[in-house]
């Protein structure tokens, strides 16, 4: 039999395995001296570095999302270590291709899938290992291990988004350019999201209908839905952006009904969480903040929009409004540690200003409104922002026995109000959370503790340092 007639018939990855299979008695033995990234590292084979690019996986770039930490995840695993290589061929740019066998018989390329630092490549994988990886693999990375700026593209497109369809509500027919624009705009920030949280390699020269390829390419066997009415879009905005040439309104209001449906379809399928509410709630401490955040977040995703405002304006007092609580000086003025831990104006802590102004419990809140915008600037957070939660959500009330009262006034909380307020309440409240969680985390203390010096014999006297003059 013709053997290269043989070879051009196999498929793909009948090839691939096959090679795999002849080239697996090919290995050498040696130390990891470099990790370079998750799936590089170079070996030492006959006292020359020899570069290893894993077989049949891939990590994450250095400068992607989760790189660092697929690099990290190797070294701990194999930097120093003696290993065993079995050879299968090279790769395009001469990296020898290989299985990595540590000391104790683990498969590093194995591992690092079974530990979810990367993905695995079918047509790569022999029939005999198939199964391993299918065992180990694990879906792509949950909301909860995305990074800050993934979150923030996301949050970013939900922004544009909306943009748009305010233009596009918009009885001006010029309105109609911006809207084009911005959702295209849009949808690029998603899409960018998208690539960096699976690790597509996307870049600012990457055109928009690559963006598509690179995805796809990692979500195999999965395909990124409405690829030709989006580039559809592309088409609509070069024309109004570059030609002048206006979006007709009907078709305007279609693609916004794609993009939405295309947002909500991702964000599910490869996110694991409602597109509209993405955010960056999951980066916050575990603490009872958090947990009032995690319930506004299930009553947005059940429509109990109520329920999510409350809870938001929840948060809101218990970072910021429970400092001004006057509550302690009803029965008279404290004295010492209570009255240092206040933050209410002086002229509200008394009995005489509580018996006059004190109606209901949440009149116990008064704020000084300049000491919260200052320590809200200098926390990082937008003070318009703050306030305006305030100002749509009702008021909230817990006492010494932590229970709640909620100030149910109807204009704040009527469906209609709600309906078009509920996510900037949400959204915003996280973001207040998180700035102010990062501000406090990069206050440094030096450590307290008590030190003890003990003498070589009795009897010896021990002197104070003196006062410098």
């Amino acid at each position: 039999m013709d053997t290269k007639g043989a070879i051009r018939s196999l498929s793909c990855g009948a090839l691939l395995a096959t090679w795999a299979t002849l080239a697996g008695a090919a290995e050498f033995d040696g130390p990891v001296v470099r990790v370079l990234d998750g799936d590089t590292l170079e070996v030492l084979n006959n006292h020359h570095p020899e570069r290893i690019r894993l077989s049949g996986i891939g990590c994450p770039e250095n400068r992607q999302a989760y790189g660092q930490n697929a690099k990290y995840a190797a070294s701990a695993l194999a930097f120093g270590k003696d290993v065993t290589i079995q050879m299968h061929g090279h790769d395009k740019y001469t990296s020898t291709l290989g299985d990595v066998i540590l000391s104790d018989g683990m498969n590093l390329n194995q591992e690092l899938v079974k530990q979810g630092w990367c993905w695995w490549y079918r047509k790569a994988i022999d029939a005999a290992q198939e199964s391993l990886y299918n065992e180990h693999a694990r879906s792509p990375p949950r909301p909860n291990s995305m990074d800050l700026e993934t979150i923030r593209r996301i949050s970013l497109a939900r922004h544009l988004f909306e943009l748009g369809n305010t233009t596009l509500r918009s009885s001006n027919d010029l309105h109609l350019f911006a809207t084009a624009n911005l959702l295209q705009d849009a949808v690029e920030a998603f899409l960018i999201a998208v690539g960096d949280h699976v690790g597509a390699k996307i870049d600012q020269h990457t055109a928009f209908d690559k963006y598509f390829v690179s995805i796809n390419d990692r979500i195999k066997p999965k395909e990124l839905p409405f690829k030709a009415r989006l580039l559809r879009l592309n088409l609509i905005r070069v024309a109004a952006k570059h030609h002048g040439i206006q979006p007709a309104r009907d078709e305007c209001n279609r693609v916004a009904i794609s993009v939405r449906e295309f947002f909500d379809e991702v964000s599910t399928s490869l996110l694991g969480v409602p597109f509209a509410t993405v955010s960056a709630l999951d980066l916050l401490d575990e603490g009872e903040i958090k947990q009032l955040l995690l319930e506004a977040k299930a009553c947005r995703e059940t429509n109990d929009l109520k329920g999510c405002v409350i809870n938001c304006r929840k948060v809101i007092f218990l970072a910021v409004e429970r400092n001004y609580d006057i509550a302690m000086f009803k029965d008279g003025e404290p004295r010492g540690l209570l009255d240092a831990f206040s933050s209410a104006p002086f002229y509200a802590r008394n009995k005489e200003y509580i018996d006059k102004y004190v109606c209901d419990p949440t009149d116990f809140i008064v704020l000084d409104h300049s000491k919260v915008d200052q320590e809200l600037l200098t926390q990082g957070i937008d003070t318009t922002t703050f306030w305006n939660i305030r100002r749509l959500t009702p008021e909230v009330y817990r006492t010494g026995d932590k229970e709640w009262i909620i100030q149910h006034d109807f204009a704040k909380l009527d469906g209609g109000f709600l309906a078009d307020k509920a996510d900037y309440v949400f959204s915003t409240t996280v973001d207040v959370l998180l700035a102010r969680q990062t501000a406090k985390n990069a206050v440094k203390y030096k450590n307290q503790g008590s030190y003890q010096m003990k003498l070589a014999r009795g009897n010896v006297p021990v002197y104070r340092k003196a006062d410098t003059i």
